[in-house]
């Protein structure tokens, strides 16, 4: 769960969560991006970056992260989905057979990766 200011205009904490539905096993994910968040200072400069040209064409897992902070941040939903996270890892670590969709990772060699 996120906890973090509401969006512009509105007052007090919201409480957002990462979805994790049947199947998907994003539940190592959610808790790398959740700690990330709660980082204020790397949040703050993440956001404040400007964006990048991809070198390769594979998905970007800095993009991905960044647009999911994105829209967090101005977000009215109760739920995110990390999809676009997720498929970016899958692509980057496709040789290595890691971040399948579907399967079920460690948050810590997440964190490494």
């Amino acid at each position: 769960m996120f906890h973090g200011p509401g969006p512009p205009g509105a007052s007090g904490v919201r409480k957002l969560g990462l979805e994790n539905k049947r199947g998907s096993n994003h539940c190592f994910l959610n808790v790398v991006i959740q700690a990330f968040w709660n980082l204020q200072a790397f949040r703050t400069r993440l956001l404040a970056e400007p964006h990048h040209a991809n070198r390769t064409s594979c998905m970007c897992c800095y993009c991905e992260l960044k647009a999911l902070f994105q829209e967090y941040s101005v977000s009215e939903a109760n739920c995110l989905p990390p999809d676009g996270l997720r498929r970016a890892l899958s692509s980057v670590y496709f040789a290595n057979g890691r971040f399948k969709a579907g399967d079920m990772e460690d948050a810590s060699e997440t964190l490494d990766a």
